[in-house]
């Protein structure tokens, strides 16, 4: 059987006297989308920081295909992050922005150029990679700082509430683009989301986060 492709074994995290994840247990297969939804403080976002190694847990294990990567730097774990605010240097083009990913792997040159213009044109923001972040809108710096995730085909992408903040027609827009691209390339990703359409709409199962557990989950139908 072949290793899951990302494996949580008893995982645990405390903030001073507040425990916030009792042993949490995930296994995800290749390919698989898991949204995971739960109450503001539940502890969503510290699970993917634990995942990408941004935190470190106080207890049990991150495996990425097998490979115990619990003690791994972030850059080594091959782990794509959208954070909740966007992150983007502001000293940088969003073109440069995205190719970061491309650049810490060593990847240069019209490689580097052909992923990040396959990536922008996905996200429609081709005319916008030669401007800074604050030149542009909201939502145009939230496509880069998705485009930033996936331009390196992560093993696992992570996304924090990748569509918040958005009007409703750009996250409908959004909203299909990602999940468009995620069946295609056949992903592994694990979304924190609060929207339950946007769940349902980008992953194949979604599971609720509660008292430092996450429950047994359902399919999406």
């Amino acid at each position: 059987m072949a290793e899951p492709a990302l494996a949580l074994t008893s995982l645990m995290k405390s903030f001073g006297s507040r425990p916030v994840l009792r042993g949490l247990e995930l296994s995800m297969v290749s390919g698989e989308v898991v949204a995971i939804m739960g109450p503001s403080g539940a502890g969503k976002t510290t699970l993917l920081r634990l995942i990408c190694g941004l935190d470190r847990a106080d207890a049990g294990t991150i495996a990425i295909h097998g490979a115990d990567v619990t003690r791994v730097a972030p850059h080594r774990r091959g782990v794509g992050l959208v954070p909740q605010d966007d992150a983007l240097y502001p000293h940088l083009t969003l073109g440069d922005n995205i190719a970061l990913p491309l650049a810490r792997r060593g990847i240069a040159g019209v490689e580097r150029r052909r992923r990040v213009a396959e990536i922008a044109s996905l996200l429609q923001i081709s005319d916008l990679l030669r401007r800074k972040p604050g030149a542009v809108s909201g939502g145009q710096r939230r496509r880069a700082s998705i485009g930033r995730a996936l331009v390196a085909d992560p093993a696992i992408l992570l996304m924090d509430e990748p569509l918040s903040s958005l009007d409703e027609s750009l996250r409908t827009e959004l909203r299909d683009l990602l999940g468009g691209w995620l069946r295609e390339r056949k992903a592994t990703a694990l979304i924190v989301t609060h929207d339950r359409l946007d769940a349902d709409a980008i992953a194949s199962r979604v599971l609720t986060l509660r008292d430092g557990v996450l429950d047994a989950g359902r399919p999406v139908p």
